[in-house]
């Protein structure tokens, strides 16, 4: 899967899916308390822990890769329960 980061207005980093996705699978945020460090938000507003800038974005593919596989299984599973 390929992804690419937007920088956002209020500081944070989308990240989107390549295949011509417009709304973003999740963010990487600014710490509020420590500058220089970042927490990946993911869909269901939790955030992570705190990492530099590369680490988030590193952990951010990750998670929005399973964001996506969980989004597959669950479509798979309805088709096959309406069977």
């Amino acid at each position: 899967m390929d992804f690419c980061f937007h920088d956002r207005a209020d500081g944070s980093i989308a990240v989107f899916q390549l295949r011509g996705s417009t709304s973003p699978i999740l963010h990487i945020v600014p710490d509020a308390d420590w500058p220089g460090m970042w927490r990946v938000r993911m869909p269901d507003g939790t955030l992570s822990d705190m990492v530099n800038k590369s680490r988030a974005k590193y952990a951010a593919i990750k998670a929005a890769e399973e964001v996506l596989l969980e989004k597959r299984r669950a479509v798979s599973n309805k088709m096959e329960s309406s069977l």
